[in-house]
């Protein structure tokens, strides 16, 4: 199952909690890269919510896999405490 697909705006966050997270990074059309396996306990996809920049890979949960998302909203809850962005 694909988590994020690279070029997609970043709309969240997640927490690798079990399974197998594959990395690709596209680098011809239709040719994926696989450049990392994501680790339980990794965060991955926060990139782009803080820098606002598309997603720079596509994720993909090769098995049964668990993964804790934070969504956008509640990323910016978490972080804009004063009225600021989080990347201020």
């Amino acid at each position: 199952e694909v988590l994020c697909h690279q070029g997609h705006e970043a709309d969240a966050m997640y927490v690798a909690v079990d399974g197998d997270i594959d990395v690709y990074v596209l680098t011809k059309p239709g040719l994926g890269e696989h450049v990392a396996r994501v680790a339980p306990g990794r965060v991955f996809g926060d990139a782009g919510l803080v820098t606002g920049k598309p997603r720079a890979a596509t994720v993909v949960a090769s098995s049964d896999a668990t993964v804790l998302m934070l969504d956008r909203e509640r990323f910016k809850r978490l972080y804009d405490t004063d009225g600021e962005s989080p990347s201020a």
